[in-house]
């Protein structure tokens, strides 16, 4: 049941942060003169972050408690490397989208504000932005691992196929 419950705190953090980019006042301090335009592509940045990570999240307690639960009946087996091939590339593809934002927002403020240290920082959903660049790279990153993911995922697929 705790699974099941769990979307809702995401849920509601996600109409949170709508709710806020549709103020025109929110996440970009009135320092740097944000558009309206500016605070809703925030906010939907925000809401796709909150999204990949609750995701992955709730995504991986749900895993690590049916393994648990195979292994406490006895059902260890069941699953085959489908199954696991097919969570690789889901969760790779979610890895790739929180990176996106976060690449997303770290560009946006380097091409909009400028280098780090900023002065009042960008805050949006999970992110707390004082050094752009920072944002920038990590992002960068996490889409690249994430695809990555995908990548292999199909490879592994491939010489699956191959072996049988």
């Amino acid at each position: 049941l705790s699974i099941q419950l769990a979307f809702i705190s995401y849920i509601t953090n996600m109409v949170r942060i709508g709710q806020a980019a549709r103020s025109g006042s929110a996440f970009i301090p009135d320092s740097y003169t944000p558009s309206t335009r500016d605070v809703k592509w925030f906010g939907a940045m925000g809401v796709l972050a909150v999204m990949a990570y609750g995701v992955a999240y709730v995504g991986s307690l749900a895993l690590v408690t049916f393994e648990l639960s195979a292994f406490q009946t006895g059902n260890v087996h069941e699953r085959s490397s489908g199954f696991y091939r097919s969570r690789l590339y889901f969760y790779s593809l979610v890895l790739t989208m929180a990176g996106f934002t976060q690449l997303a927002i770290g560009s946006y403020a380097l091409g909009n504000i400028g280098l780090g240290p900023l002065q009042d920082p960008i805050q949006v959903a999970m992110y707390t932005v004082y050094f752009p660049e920072i944002a920038y790279v990590v992002g960068l990153l996490q889409m690249l691992i994430g695809s990555y993911g995908v990548f292999r995922s199909f490879r592994v697929s491939q010489q699956q196929d191959q072996e049988d």
